[in-house]
C-alpha cells in the first residue's frame, strides 16, 4: 500500500521595496572590446570519468522523476 503525503509549497510573504539601491558608477564596467588573452581562457578538461557520468545520469533521472510527480499533484 502506498502512502501519499501532501507536498507543501512555501513562498515567503511579500515585502515592500521602497527604494532600489543605487549602484555606484565605479562598479559598472564597459564590455570588453578585445578578445581575451589566451592565458585567461580556461583549458578544456578531459571530461568526466565513467563513474561520474553514471552518477550524473542517475541524479538527473531521479530529479526529473521527482519534478514529474510534483507537477502532477498541482
Amino acid at each position: 500500500m502506498l502512502t501519499v503525503r501532501p507536498v507543501v509549497d512555501y513562498e515567503p510573504p511579500p515585502r515592500e521595496v521602497r527604494q532600489c539601491r543605487s549602484i555606484p558608477t565605479t562598479t559598472l564596467r564597459r564590455p570588453a572590446t578585445q578578445a581575451p588573452h589566451p592565458r585567461s581562457v580556461p583549458q578544456p578538461t578531459a571530461g568526466m570519468s565513467g563513474p561520474m557520468r553514471q552518477a550524473a545520469g542517475f541524479a538527473d533521472a531521479a530529479l526529473r522523476r521527482v519534478l514529474e510527480v510534483l507537477d502532477r499533484r498541482r
